[in-house]
């Protein structure tokens, strides 16, 4: 038997997640399908070609954190 949450927010809320609304916006939802296409593109493709994108985002990634 599955034990399931009468209010599944209450815990996001009382550990400090992100609220639910971070969720429904525009700008939230264009960068987690990019981030979607980007995984699908690398479950796609061969492993050296893999290699080759996630160590380009990653510098990407550390670039835009550094700055």
């Amino acid at each position: 038997m599955t034990q399931t949450n009468e209010n599944p927010g209450a815990r996001a809320s009382a550990t400090g997640a992100i609220s639910e609304q971070t969720f429904k916006t525009a700008h939230y939802r264009k960068r987690a399908d990019a981030a979607t296409d980007l995984c699908h593109a690398i479950a796609a493709c061969a492993p050296q070609d893999a290699v080759i994108i996630m160590r380009a985002a990653i510098l990407d990634l550390a670039g835009r954190v550094a700055t």
